[in-house]
């Protein structure tokens, strides 16, 4: 049982979850596109089938924030892609996704801070020198 009142329960927060979630299922999905491309080149026949069920496991992880930032028109556009049967046009629907993920600081690794590097005292205090 997780103690909250004890300074020593380390706990995480549902946003950090939340990108966990999104990048094993972000992972997943490219480990699916790489093996169909892999088969592929192999000139072995194989469906989309594996990479749409991945894609749909990443957007549910982002359904509801996907579709009120989202025009209706475009919403509706991507949810139709993701059924399509074209490799290519399920592929713009993953970068599509990737992009949307990024803009929203979901999957972003960049996450430093910037600042002016001709201020000593604001670059001490960003690498917690001060």
């Amino acid at each position: 049982m997780v103690d909250f009142n004890n300074n020593q329960t380390v706990t995480t927060a549902p946003k950090d979850l939340l990108n966990i979630m999104i990048l094993e299922s972000r992972f997943n999905l490219k480990e699916a596109i790489e093996s169909y491309k892999r088969n592929k080149l192999k000139n072995n026949i194989d469906s989309i089938d594996e990479i749409k069920a991945r894609l749909y496991s990443l957007y549910f992880e982002v359904q509801a924030p996907l579709e009120l930032s989202l025009d209706k028109k475009d919403y509706e556009k991507f949810v139709q892609d993701i059924d399509s049967e074209d490799f290519d046009v399920v592929f713009k629907a993953c970068i599509f996704l990737n992009k949307w993920l990024y803009g929203k600081g979901l999957i972003k690794f960049d996450i430093n801070k910037i600042y002016d590097g001709t201020n000593p005292e604001e670059e001490n205090e960003v690498n917690g020198i001060n």
